[in-house]
This record gives structure tokens, sequence and C-alpha cells, in this order.
């Protein structure tokens, strides 16, 4: 029987405890009590005593609560009455869980696993208590639960009385700050009697792997048994002995469980762009109306229906939020539901009205393709200028691009406190390609993540480094608001070059950057062979702050084709000089 939980029905919990009690009446009909009781006696003397409600505690519920048969729980109230004793009983409780249990790592309190009725149970084994008291949800630190997910076997060897065990865990008790929980359960192992490693043929074996442990004392040893190695070589052996014992005794002994964590979001914030949202609802509308006199499938039809009345509902929340700066409790129930976890934290396993702002379509031969999950690396060439301002033929081709999602943390003021809010952002880019060449999506998906950066020197104001450090070198705008910029990382040297891919075979895209303070001035871009001769010169002119790019076929002035080796493109701008290197592999 299981403890009446929020999660879990009223019924089910109801014929869980009478399934439990009829089956206890078979038993005594049928005169099995006795061959019951052997079958846990031997259960017992091999690994231990039961971590579950038993035929014996539910004989003592049925006395207490005055049960005379399981169709007397057919009664709601005698069932609460019920559970009410149960949850008094010092057997109520598992003191191992061996459940999917939720918890939610800002939660204070850890999650109990529910009185269960097994009809022969699993055992208590100390090692898995000790495995499932150093593992998520149990280890707390500075008021959160820290996801330490799997255990380490080491915990055990420590538990079981081997200190050296904890110098090898010392970095995952700094990472994971669960040293208290670890002493625990080695005082509680520590404070055990003989008599309890005598209670089953389990502990005896426990005790034996003790026994392996080095003496605080290794003073009067053989040096050889004095050494780390010897040591060590020790706790190879007690692991693999307590291996062993494990895999024997499958069956009856209590595996540990680490809790599941679960995903939750208490704040939601909108974007006060109500003029967007409300353009964005009449685009839809204006979809569905055309596509509807189209005779468009039903299911396209039904996302342009679906995705007006999202952005219907987020201009009325914007409206609301730009002219009193607050949110109703519908608002704010509404903003929660863009995300509906499953349970489990897989994004994939989400819902809620932003997933559903993206159409499901077919993939050829794959079916219903997820779009909210496809990778949109796309480049447009959106304008050409043939010639530079002194009518020199250039071939510039101005580009626009977009790369992964970004992961946005904003931090904001919410009932008193500061909320941090994260979610999707899109990361932009720009470059200047030179020859008139223009690149297709497939030639930027593979492009854009090699340096240096093209993405534009305003964005670097709002952006942090792989290591979290805000960026510096960017331009910012005056809006009157001073913004603390701690930790800023020194700027980038302002003259960038490199190619991909590299090796080449063919060609090779060439990639340079001059940063924002770099001035207008005659810019070069010349290859050179291992020996320093000038092989190709690609471009010649004038040139201020910007990222470019152009294309090499690997041929020399007169459109030849250079043998493989080594290649050197040289970068000069100004006073200023920057230098890459290139394979070509005929």
């Amino acid at each position: 029987p299981k403890q009446l939980a929020d999660t879990t029905p009223f019924a089910d919990v109801q014929r869980q405890i009478i399934d439990a009690l009829l089956l206890r009446e078979w038993i005594d009909l049928a005169h099995a009590r006795a061959d019951y009781d052997k079958m846990d006696e031997v259960i017992a003397f091999l690994v231990g005593a039961c971590d579950n409600v038993t035929l014996a505690n539910l004989d003592e519920l049925i006395n207490m609560t005055g049960t005379a048969a399981a169709g007397d729980l057919l009664d709601s109230l005698k069932v609460v009455a019920f559970q009410d004793t149960l949850a008094q009983r010092p057997f109520a409780s598992q003191r191992i869980n061996s459940q999917l249990l939720w918890s939610h790592p800002l939660n204070p309190d850890s999650a109990v696993a529910a009185s269960s009725f097994l009809l022969l149970g699993q055992r208590f084994i100390v090692d898995s208590y000790v495995t499932g008291q150093v593992v998520f949800d149990k280890i707390e630190y500075e008021g959160v639960r820290v996801p330490r997910m799997l255990p380490d076997p080491l915990d055990v060897l420590f538990a079981l009385g081997n200190d050296a065990a904890a110098q090898l865990l010392q970095s995952e008790l700094e990472q994971y700050h669960y040293a208290p929980n670890l002493a625990a359960v080695r005082y509680l192992v520590d404070g055990y009697e003989d008599a309890f490693w005598r209670e089953s043929l389990f502990n005896y074996w426990l005790q034996a792997i003790r026994g392996l442990n080095p003496p605080e004392d290794r003073s009067g040893l053989p040096f050889t048994l004095q050494t780390a190695a010897w040591w060590q070589r020790t706790m190879n052996t007690q692991l693999g002995s307590w291996t062993e014992l494990r895999h024997d005794n499958l069956l009856y002994a209590k595996q540990s469980y680490s809790s599941m964590i679960v995903c939750s979001y208490p704040y939601a914030y909108l974007e006060p762009a109500p003029e967007c949202y409300a353009a964005l609802s009449a685009m839809a509308t204006c979809a569905y109306q055309k596509f509807s006199e189209w005779n468009l499938d039903s299911r396209t039809l039904q996302f342009y229906h679906s995705a007006a009345g999202v952005y219907d509902n987020l201009a009325q929340i914007a409206t609301r939020i730009r002219e009193n700066n607050t949110v109703t409790e519908a608002d704010a129930r509404y903003l929660r539901g863009a995300l509906i976890s499953a349970g489990m934290c897989d994004p994939r396993g989400y819902d809620g009205w932003y997933p559903s702002l993206y159409l499901t379509t077919f993939d050829g031969d794959m079916g219903l393709a997820d779009n909210l999950w496809k990778k949109d690396f796309l480049v447009a060439d959106v304008h050409t200028a043939p010639t530079d301002e002194f009518g020199n033929l250039v071939g510039w081709v101005q580009h626009a691009g977009t790369g992964p999602i970004n992961l946005g943390v904003i931090v904001l003021p919410v009932d008193g406190q500061n909320v941090a809010f994260a979610g999707p952002m899109y990361s932009y880019y720009e470059y200047l390609s030179t020859g008139f060449e223009r690149l297709t999506d497939e030639e930027w998906a593979d492009l854009y993540q090699f340096p240096p950066s093209v993405r534009p020197e305003w964005t670097r104001n709002y952006l942090a480094d792989i290591r979290g450090y805000a960026q510096a070198g960017g331009p910012s705008l005056m809006t009157g608001m001073r913004a603390g910029r701690a930790d800023v990382k020194p700027p980038e040297t302002p003259l960038l070059v490199a190619s991909h891919p590299n090796p080449f075979n063919s060609s090779t895209l060439i990639r340079f950057v001059l940063a924002s303070d770099a001035k207008e001035a005659i810019t070069e871009l010349v290859i050179y062979d291992s020996a320093g001769r000038e092989v190709a010169a690609l471009y010649r002119g004038t040139l201020a702050q910007g990222n470019y790019l152009l294309r090499w076929e690997g041929t020399d002035n007169e459109g030849k084709c250079l043998p493989s080796g080594v290649y050197f493109c040289q970068l000069r701008h100004g006073n200023q000089v920057a230098k890459g290197k290139m394979s070509l592999i005929r």
C-alpha cells in the first residue's frame, strides 16, 4: 500500500491497499503462512531484513485499525485511517529509495519514498543505503540540492572504513560538496555493533571486506606493504569482492536510486513589445484566411489558427506590462505555460504554446519533422557593389547570416528579488566577399564556426565568451544607463585572418576581420609559397572595419594551378600585418 501522495489518485491508493490485504487473506486461506515465513527466514539469513511492508506488518495494522477484511476498506474513511496508522509505524518508510521519484533542486525537502508492500520484499543492505545518501537529492549545499546523480564505489569503501578512499574522492567532494553526507554514513557504519555484522551472510561478507582496510599504523609492516601501490591494489581487491557480493544477491538486495530532477518554470518574462506580437497575430490570421480559401491541409490551417491566438494573447499581456509594469495571475500562469515539461528535463519532451509556434512539416521519407529543433544556419547575399568608390572592379557582395541559437541570460527584479531568466537568442553574422563570391547555406553552415568571428562589432556589448567573460572593443549605444562590466576580457588583436577548409584540395575560403577601430587604409591579401615568393595577390585596395571573405582556388596570378604544399597568406592593413598558413593537397 502506498501512502496517499498529491500525484497519486486516491482510488489507486485504495485499490493497492485492498490488493495487499486480499493477498494476505489468500495466503492464510491456503494455509501457506508457514511456507512464506520459512522463505522469508531464508532470504533474511542470506541477505538481510526486508525494507518494505511485510505480511507481519499488515497483521499489526489490521489489529490496530480493527479491519476485519479487505472489503472494509471500500469505505474511503477507513482507508484514510489505515494510512494514518501506517504512517506512524516505524516500518512505514523505506530506508533505501529504489523507486522513480521526482525532485526539484530548489525544493528544501528531499523526496520521500512511499510505503510499499512486497510479498517477499527487497532487503536492506548498508552499502545501498550509503550510495543512496550521497546522490541527488540527499546532498544540500548553501540551500540548494546538488545534482550528483551517480555515486562512486569508493564512497562505499570509505563508509566501510577505508580512509584512503577519501583521498581518491577529493575532486568529487570538492565539486559536489557531499563530505557531510559521506561522513554521516561512515559514522553510521562505524557505530554498528558486532550483532549487525552477524545478521546475514551478506553482512559477514562486508565485514570481511572491511578487514582488508589499511591499519592506521603501517610502520611495522614490510616496506612493500607500506607503499601506495600495495594499498591501492588492496582497494582493487575490496571492490572486486564487493562486486561479486552484489552480483550474487541481485534478486533481493535492494538497489539505491537517485531522485529524478524535474524541471519547473516558476517565472516567465515577456518582452513588452505588443506591436510585434500584434503584427504576428495579424499575419497568422491573414495566412489562415487565405490558406483556408485554398483548402490547404488541416494541420497547416490549425497551426496558423493556433499561432494567431497565441500572438494575440501575448500582445494583450505585453500591453499590460508596458502600461502597468505588472501582470495578472492569469497572465503569469499563461506565460509559465510557454514550456511545459513532461516531467523529465529532456527538451524534446516539452509541450506548451512556445513549441506550438513551430510548424511540423513532412521531411520526405522521414515523415513528420519537428522544426522546433531544426538548425537554421542560413546565409543571404543582400547587396552587390560591382566596383569600389574609385571604379575598380571588386565584386563586393554583402552577406547576412544566422548561426546557432545562443543562450541568453537576463537578470530582472521580481517581487523584490533578482531572478535570472534564460531563453533562446538569435546569433547574427555579417561579412563582405569579393570577386562576386556568393555563399550557399551549406558552405555557411560549415564555415561560420571557424575563427575569426564574423559577428558585428556591436554585438560584443552583450555577448560573453566561452568562459563567461564580457567582451570589450565594440561600440555601445548612449542610453543614459551605465552597466557594470566585471571581468571584461581584453580586446583581441584588431587584425585576424584564417581559412577554411584547411588543408584544402580545390579551393578555400579566406576570412579576415578589421576591428571597429580600424581606420580606412590600403589593404592587401597576398599568398606566398614556402620559399617566401609571392604566388598570388588576391586583393589590393582600400578597406575600413568589417568582416571580409574571398575564395582562393589554389592558383597563381596567371590562373595556373599550384602544386601541393604549404602556403602562407599575409594580410596587411596600413601598418598592421596578420598571417595564416594553409596546406594545399592535390
